[in-house]
C-alpha cells in the first residue's frame, strides 16, 4: 500500500524537529479567526478545508478539535463547526444572521491560492501514519513482527526522523513497543490485551459522556441519531466510512468539551480495539454486526432526552459487548492464513 502524492521532497527535510500538520493548520485558522478575516458565524467543515490546504481529513479534524476547546468555534447540527467572534467570543450567527458556508472556494476567495511550502514540510510523518497505523494492526493478531526502521522509510519515501515520528506515535497508541534490543515491534494482539484496554474505557469513558452531556448541543445529538437511524436502515450497503463516522461520533466528537483533559488524553491512548476492528473491516473482510448501530442509537436517545446517567449506562454495555465481539473475532482469525505483509514488516514469533 502506497500513499498517494509525491513524497520524495519530504525525504530530504532534516531541519528541526517535523512541526505536528495539525498544528500548523490549526495556528494558520486562530490568526484568521482572531483577526476577524474569517466571518462570524462562517460554518468550518472537514472536507473543504482539507481541499483547500491539500492535506487530509486527519489533521484538519484535530485542528477543529483544538479550535473548539479555545471556544474560538461550536458544533453546528453536527455539520461543522461555526465561527464564533475571535474578539468577543459571542456565538454566531445568532438568529436572523446568515449562515456562511466557508467552502474550499470561499477560502481561496478570502486567502487565494495557499502557499503550500510549510505544510509540506509539516506534513511528512501524517502522510503516512494512517497506512502504517492500517498495515501494522492488520498483523496484529498473526503474531509478533518486527519493523524494519530502513524500510520503512525506502517504503515510504521518507527520513529516519518522519518514521522515528511515525514509530514514536504509533507506540503512544499502544500498537507498537521497542524490545531489549531496542528493536520496534508489534503484537501479538491477545485477548488480554483487548480486555485490559475496554477495561480502561469503561471506567473512564462513560463517566466522561456523563461530565460533558449538558455541553452538547441539542442539535449536534439530533444529527448524530439520525446518522445511526440511517445506518440502521441502509446496513446492509454501510461502507466502512459510515460506520467509522458512527464510532467517531460517540468515542470522539461528544468527548471534545470535556475539561478533565488527562482524561480525555488517556481515553484517546486507548484506541487500540477501535484501530484493530478498523483493520479487520478494511484488510481482513470482517463484517460488522448489525447489534452496533443499535446500541449507539440507545446512547443518542438517552442524551436527547437528557438522561445523563442512563447514557453513560448505555455506552458501559456497548463497551461491554464490543469487548466480547472484538474476543470473538480474534479467535476467528486464530484459523485464518497469515495476510500479505508489508515489506518493512518481519514476522519473528
Amino acid at each position: 500500500m502506497r500513499v498517494e502524492g509525491d513524497t520524495s521532497s519530504i525525504g530530504r527535510v532534516e531541519a528541526g524537529p517535523v512541526r505536528p500538520l495539525y498544528e500548523t493548520v490549526f495556528s494558520f485558522l486562530r490568526e484568521q479567526i482572531v483577526a476577524g478575516r474569517l466571518p462570524q458565524g462562517g460554518v468550518l467543515q472537514e472536507g473543504p478545508l482539507a481541499s483547500f490546504f491539500k492535506v487530509s481529513r486527519a489533521p484538519v479534524r484535530r485542528a477543529l478539535e483544538k479550535l473548539h476547546e479555545e471556544r474560538l468555534i461550536e458544533p453546528r447540527d453536527g455539520r461543522g463547526y461555526s465561527i464564533r467572534s475571535g474578539r468577543t467570543g459571542r456565538r454566531g450567527p445568532g438568529r436572523g444572521e446568515v449562515e456562511i458556508r466557508l467552502d474550499s472556494e470561499a477560502l481561496r476567495g478570502l486567502f487565494g491560492e495557499l502557499d503550500t511550502a510549510e505544510f509540506d514540510r509539516s506534513t511528512a510523518w501524517e502522510r503516512i501514519y494512517a497506512a502504517a497505523e492500517a498495515e501494522i494492526a492488520a498483523c496484529l493478531p498473526f503474531g509478533t513482527y518486527r519493523i524494519l526502521e530502513s524500510s520503512l522509510g525506502d517504503y515510504f519515501s521518507v527520513s529516519r526522523t518522519v518514521v522515528r515520528e511515525v514509530l514514536s506515535r504509533l507506540r503512544d497508541r499502544r500498537l507498537v513497543e521497542k524490545d531489549r534490543r531496542s528493536h520496534w515491534v508489534a503484537g501479538p494482539l491477545t485477548a488480554r490485551m483487548v480486555s485490559e484496554n475496554y477495561e480502561i474505557r469503561r471506567l473512564l469513558e462513560p463517566r466522561a459522556l456523563v461530565s460533558v452531556a449538558d455541553s452538547l448541543e441539542p442539535a449536534a445529538i439530533e444529527a448524530m441519531l439520525q446518522r445511526v437511524i440511517a445506518l440502521e436502515r441502509d446496513f446492509e450497503s454501510a461502507d466502512s466510512e459510515t460506520i467509522e463516522r458512527i464510532d467517531e461520533d460517540l468515542h470522539v466528537t461528544c468527548l471534545l468539551g470535556l475539561k478533565n483533559r488527562t482524561m480525555l488524553s488517556v481515553i484517546s491512548d486507548n484506541q487500540l480495539p477501535f484501530i484493530v476492528n478498523q483493520a479487520f473491516r478494511r484488510h481482513l473482510g470482517l463484517h460488522v454486526d448489525e447489534s452496533i448501530p443499535r446500541e449507539h442509537r440507545l446512547v443518542f436517545e438517552q442524551l436527547a432526552l437528557g438522561a445523563k446517567a442512563a447514557a453513560g449506562a448505555a455506552l458501559e454495555a456497548h463497551l461491554l459487548a464490543s469487548e466480547r465481539r472484538t474476543i470473538a473475532q480474534l479467535k476467528v482469525l486464530s484459523v485464518f492464513p497469515e495476510p500479505e505483509i508489508a515489506p518493512y514488516l518481519l514476522r519473528i514469533h
